[in-house]
């Protein structure tokens, strides 16, 4: 496994993108990201760049089914992802988030199980035991004064492993010697790279050795991204939305750094104020009605969302579902 920063600067466009404070860390807390669109990368992608500076998320790590992690704030910086605020002992001051993806077609399952190796290597660095784990459900606040559902994938074993069971991965890959220190990339930022074989293809694999699966086959000429250098002459790179390892030795690489694709993000908007009570009082009957907000203000608007997708038929499947509750909804594109 390997760990890639890409760490979430504190404002993008005078927009705060992250808290300003420190902590120190007492807990870990599991999230499902609840996105069916986005993988970890897409996810890390959109954090470091500032587009989810407006829904006020910032987590610590997103994990897949790849080899790779991404790590977007620093253990010892506090997050905005537990949902209680600035409450002194509560998820967002005192806990790393790890958010486990759940896109279309994820292999959920060895998800599950790269999330419980990241959870013990933090339970080994810190000292603590398995109760440090929390689920985001046991940080209460005046939104969800029971708790979130979340993650809803273990409370409710939708993939076969329930929360007693992934305590049991994390036990596991303590007890068997398997979370140590993950490996340093070599590249401390993305890069440019053009495949160079010389055949007409290179191939992207699951794990940096000829054995590995075949993930896709990327044509001579190919551009690609260089995440960080694996050990044996293989590279991790990011190419068409898929994350894997190719041999470096038929990758030429582009000194210049490139900066991650921008990640776009459609969301369901149900109404717009001038007056914030109006728009807290719009959150909360969609609160109640089992729909998770965040109010954004641009343009002297406070305008009520809910649901941040990638793909805009997700977005329409909301959209439908709220019109037929009798909301006025509206979609908004990722240059709105």
């Amino acid at each position: 496994m390997i760990i890639q920063k890409m760490l979430t600067p504190l404002t993008v466009n005078n927009q705060s993108c992250r808290p300003t404070r420190t902590m120190a860390p007492t807990s870990i807390t599991i999230h499902n990201t609840g996105n069916p669109s986005a993988n970890a990368l897409q996810h890390a992608n959109a954090q470091s760049r500032g587009q989810l500076a407006s829904m006020q998320m910032a987590v610590h790590y997103y994990v897949d089914d790849t080899n790779t992690i991404f790590q977007c704030l620093e253990n010892n910086q506090q997050g905005w992802h537990a949902g209680d605020g600035t409450l002194a002992t509560g998820g967002n001051y005192t806990s790393i988030a790890i958010e486990i993806c759940q896109q279309k077609g994820i292999n959920q399952v060895l998800a599950f199980k790269n999330a419980a190796w990241l959870a013990a290597q933090l339970l080994v660095q810190y000292g603590w035991g398995t109760t440090a784990i929390k689920q985001h459900h046991d940080w209460k606040s005046a939104k969800y004064p029971t708790g979130k559902d979340c993650p809803c994938l273990l409370r409710h074993a939708t993939n076969g492993i329930n929360w007693q069971g992934f305590l049991t991965m994390v036990e596991t890959a303590i007890s068997e010697g398997t979370a140590p220190q993950p490996t340093p990339p070599i590249l401390s930022y993305p890069c440019a790279g053009i495949v160079t074989t010389n055949d007409k293809s290179l191939n992207l694999r699951a794990a940096p050795n000829t054995s590995a699966t075949i993930l896709t086959s990327m044509e001579k000429g190919a551009k690609l991204t260089v995440l960080a250098s694996a050990q044996n002459g293989w590279s991790q790179v990011a190419y068409d939305g898929r994350t894997g390892y190719a041999s470096a030795q038929y990758i030429t690489l582009n000194p210049v750094p490139e900066q991650p694709a921008t990640l776009a993000w459609y969301r369901v908007q149900v109404g717009a104020y001038t007056k914030k009570s109006n728009a807290d009082a719009m959150s909360t009957t969609l609160n109640l009605a089992g729909y998770d907000t965040f109010v954004a203000f641009a343009n002297g608007y406070h305008k009520v969302q809910t649901g941040a997708f990638t793909n805009k038929a997700n977005a329409e499947r909301l959209a439908e579902e709220l019109k037929q509750k009798g909301f006025d909804v509206m979609i908004v594109a990722p240059s709105a």
